[in-house]
């Protein structure tokens, strides 16, 4: 079944471009608020794959949810679609929960269960220090 997409709107288009726009260029973050069911997951993973490989030339990315299965549910799979028809070549591994686009490594994960914080801390090179307070 193929996905029809409609024309982003001016807000979604902003959403697209905003690390390209030197104004924003001290920023490090972005946050979309907004209603349900306006493309905001799209969009924003879109633009986070944007972001990353125009900014950051072969390195690598975490995309990270509640479970593996929703994660790939609501954010990768829509990706892919959208990307791939667009010339993207996206090697999806998932045995190690690993995707490459082009030449950018994305790990995938959840932040659900304890072992897969432990792996992002050892895949991302946070130390004990970085943790914080667990319990909040």
């Amino acid at each position: 079944m193929a996905v029809e997409y409609t024309p982003p709107s001016a807000k979604q288009m902003f959403i697209l471009k905003w690390s390209f726009d030197p104004k924003w260029k001290n920023k490090n973050a972005f946050i979309a608020d907004g209603s349900i069911r306006t493309g905001k997951t799209m969009w924003m993973s879109q633009a986070f794959i944007y972001w990353a490989m125009s900014h950051f030339d072969g390195m690598d990315f975490i995309i990270a949810g509640k479970t593996i299965a929703s994660l790939k549910r609501n954010v990768i799979k829509p990706l892919e679609n959208y990307l791939r028809p667009r010339g993207y070549n996206i090697i999806e591994r998932q045995s190690d929960n690993k995707m490459i686009i082009n030449i950018t490594k994305i790990f995938i994960s959840e932040i659900a269960k304890k072992s897969s914080v432990d792996y992002l801390r050892k895949i991302s090179g946070f130390t004990e220090f970085d943790k914080g307070n667990e319990d909040d």
